[in-house]
């Protein structure tokens, strides 16, 4: 078992677990202490934002519950089973008709008609983007009855971010600062102080060329 202390963006902490089968193909040093988890692509966050605020989509999240728990797996594995461990059988995103992305796995969508919802997934949380609240309420209560789900409600954060919407305006900002509080914290930065550093607005950054690396 892999344990992990998790930092939520509103400063809460929440205890992880992780469970590692075939620890005897690790190799220490190389990924030795690494789990390793499906997680959509950043520019896939940023798309999906854009689009719900460019055509006023709903927002929402939900959490798969001890999702190690909950996947089947395709090949034969010998082990003793983590206490309280109960087999769920999993159907998937795929057999409730929905298409998976072909530039990101971990998205997928859903056409009804003039109803559209997209998923994206990352680890053991779910992004809802659709123009139909009712099409995100039916989804997330087939997911309920195949897993043990959590439904979070309007999104709050994702991927690191804290993300602010204002509706109203058709705004929404998204932003790390608990993240670079952690940061500083972890290099005993915390009572730093803020400096203005200049930027030279005419240079246009191009990452083959070797004077601006």
């Amino acid at each position: 078992m892999g344990f992990k202390t998790k930092r939520m963006l509103d400063g809460s902490t929440r205890y992880k677990a992780r469970l590692v089968v075939k620890g005897c193909a690790q190799r220490k040093g190389l990924g030795y202490e690494e789990t390793y988890t499906p997680v959509m692509k950043y520019d896939t966050l940023r798309y999906l934002l854009a689009i719900a605020v460019q055509e006023d989509m709903e927002i929402e999240q939900m959490d798969a519950v001890s999702a190690f728990l909950q996947g089947d797996l395709k090949e034969t594995i010998f082990m003793e089973q983590p206490e309280n461990y109960q087999r769920i059988k999993v159907e998937g995103l795929i057999k409730m008709g929905f298409k998976k992305s072909n530039v990101d796995s971990c998205l997928y969508h859903l056409v009804e008609g003039d109803k559209k919802l997209f998923i994206g997934v990352y680890g053991d949380d779910l992004i809802f983007v659709s123009n139909n609240k009712a099409l995100i309420k039916k989804v997330k209560n087939l997911l309920k009855e195949e897993f043990t789900m959590k439904d979070i409600g309007e999104i709050k954060s994702c991927l690191g971010f804290r993300i602010t919407r204002d509706r109203i305006n058709g705004k929404l900002q998204i932003d790390q600062e608990e993240y670079l509080k952690n940061v500083l914290e972890r290099f005993n930065m915390s009572a730093c102080n803020p400096v203005s550093t200049s930027v030279d607005l005419n240079v246009k950054l191009d990452k083959f060329n070797p004077e601006h690396r």
